[in-house]
């Protein structure tokens, strides 16, 4: 008796029970594993636009940090009035009250208009007057959902 006879009779059923199609549990295993699949693709897809995100933050940063390093040089004759800049307060020590306002002033008032691209943006200079040159950093920092972040960049200007 072949296979196939054995399994239209009904006393042999049970020899071909596993070629007849899949069970409810085997249906309801793959539904699991297919729904975990999913649910990390959708984990992942999220963590992408965060990623996303993050990373245009990194180049608005980047193109503030560069800004102000230029500007900086460009009056080099007064990197020292840079000292002490911060966005966040305001403060601008060695930079003097004068009327017009000295291109220190401008350059701190345009960099806090800037950083508001950032998530709770901050931008900080500091200078060091050294004999021959003053060694001026700018960092830039701000928090977004992927964690705190900040850019740094150490340069010299000779006054």
């Amino acid at each position: 008796m072949s296979v196939t006879q054995a399994c239209t009779e009904r006393s042999h059923a049970w020899r071909c029970r596993g070629s007849q199609g899949f069970t409810l549990l085997e249906l309801m295993i793959a539904l699991v594993v297919l729904t975990i699949g999913m649910l990390g693709l959708a984990t992942m897809q999220g963590m992408a636009l965060k990623a996303t995100a993050s990373g245009g933050n990194i180049t608005i940063a980047n193109n503030l940090v560069r800004n102000a390093a230029e500007r900086i040089v460009k009056n080099s004759a007064n990197s020292g009035a840079y000292a002490g800049m911060n966005t966040s307060s305001g403060s601008r020590p060695n930079c003097p009250n004068l009327t017009p306002a000295p291109v220190c002033a401008t350059d701190l008032t345009d960099w806090q208009l800037k950083v508001t691209g950032l998530p709770q943006g901050l931008l900080r200079v500091t200078s060091t007057a050294g004999a021959t040159f003053d060694t001026v950093t700018v960092i830039g920092s701000w928090q977004d959902s992927m964690g705190q972040h900040s850019v740094t960049l150490p340069f010299q200007v000779a006054p």
